[in-house]
């Protein structure tokens, strides 16, 4: 009598059988036939209560679904929403960075345009240095020298003043600087004499050098900054010294 898919023709089903069940165990009869026929009589006209359980369990079944979608319409309404807050703060990032780059460019184009037409920032050189010493060029290792930019006055440099950098000698005598603008240097150091025994500073030497345009990437320089002769001297005091 139930009109219906066959699950809740099934679910119906149960439920009056159940019911059934209950009632025959409480009518008084011995018989259990007797005690069935009596419940099946007390249960009432079977089309009218198909149709209400029908009804009811349609009812759940309707409701079920009217909750399914309002919280599928919930779910899908949160997603739209986070997904245009998403997308609206990443279209606000990104024109936040256009705005910085347009005035990045702004400013790199004003110091290019500050700049004296044709002048180019100047290029780098290197100095490479020999320290060797007199007469036969030795390798003179362990050789410091200070590289600076002199001074207005072109006063000599004392290795305890501002220098740009110091530099050791390597063991060949060679010194390699790091790259340095093309304008004028001032190299300066100590002066050694030297013997197989000792090792005696008997001044200091200075000297100028300019890195220019022509000099390619790296200029070479040979300086003598010691020595390993012996003079004899001789000294002749007038005779109206004391």
């Amino acid at each position: 009598m139930v009109r219906g898919p066959a699950s809740l023709q099934d679910d119906i089903a149960d439920e009056i059988a159940d019911h059934l069940a209950c009632r025959a165990d409480g009518e008084p009869q011995n018989d259990p036939a007797a005690a069935h026929s009596a419940a099946v009589q007390a249960f009432g006209d079977p089309e009218r209560i198909a149709r209400e359980l029908r009804a009811v369990h349609l009812g759940d079944l309707i409701m079920f679904q009217r909750i399914t979608i309002a919280a599928l319409v919930v779910i899908v309404a949160g997603m739209a929403a986070t997904a245009y807050f998403s997308w609206s703060a990443a279209r606000g990032t990104t024109e936040q960075f256009a705005e910085m780059n347009e005035r990045l460019a702004s400013l790199v184009e004003l110091q290019r345009s500050a700049q004296p037409a044709g002048e180019e920032p100047p290029p780098m050189a290197r100095l490479k240095i020999f320290c060797g010493l007199s007469p036969s060029d030795e390798p003179a290792d362990g050789q410091r020298v200070w590289v600076r930019t002199p001074p207005p006055d072109r006063r000599p440099a004392p290795p305890g003043e501002p220098f740009v950098k110091t530099y050791l000698a390597d063991a060949a005598g060679w010194i390699t600087t790091e790259p340095l603008k093309r304008a004028e240097y001032e190299l300066s150091g100590v002066l050694w004499s030297i013997d197989d025994r000792t090792r005696t500073n008997v001044g200091q030497w200075r000297r100028e050098v300019a890195l220019r345009d022509e000099d390619g990437d790296v200029k070479e320089l040979r300086l003598t900054v010691g020595s390993r002769c012996v003079h004899d001297l001789r000294i002749d005091v007038p005779a109206e010294l004391s």
